[in-house]
């Protein structure tokens, strides 16, 4: 997710301060995304071969996601299912999707997608007091 737009701009922006950490990691990416030539020792990086959205994305999210202490994803779509993370945290930027206009099927995954990553996740991370109030009131999430 790694572009010129919102959830890319985050991430191009965190992940070369989480590279710097002094803990071990592995980041799930896009194909596209090319790691940096220089790896720390410290971070592993797997290539995600689906698409977003998707089952075969859920599928490979649990397959690929090893026993550690914590998973973090910089968006909702979160693996659905039981993973082998003590905690989970989830980044949402905003309740967009569930706010405005889109599809039926758009609009009906969204309203799945999201409301699992409130629930299913220990802590939520959002950018702002108004997104904040915005996923409340579309998820029904609470206020820490």
């Amino acid at each position: 997710m790694i572009g010129p737009y919102g959830i890319g701009t985050y991430l191009s922006h965190l992940l070369p301060l989480l590279e710097k950490a002094d803990y071990r990691f592995r980041i799930l990416h896009a194909p596209s995304y090319i790691p940096p030539k220089e790896k720390p020792s410290h971070v592993e990086y797997f290539p995600l071969n689906a698409p977003i959205y998707s089952i075969r994305e859920q599928v490979a999210l649990l397959r690929k996601i090893p026993p550690c202490d914590l998973f973090w994803s910089p968006h909702y779509n979160i693996p659905l299912g039981p993973i082998r993370a003590k905690k989970r945290i989830v980044t949402l930027h905003d309740a967009y999707p569930l706010a405005h206009r889109l599809s039926l099927l758009k609009k009906g995954y969204a309203q799945l997608a999201m409301r699992a990553a409130v629930h299913l996740s220990d802590a939520i991370i959002t950018n702002s007091h108004f997104s904040q109030t915005e996923i409340i009131r579309w998820t029904g999430a609470k206020a820490k």
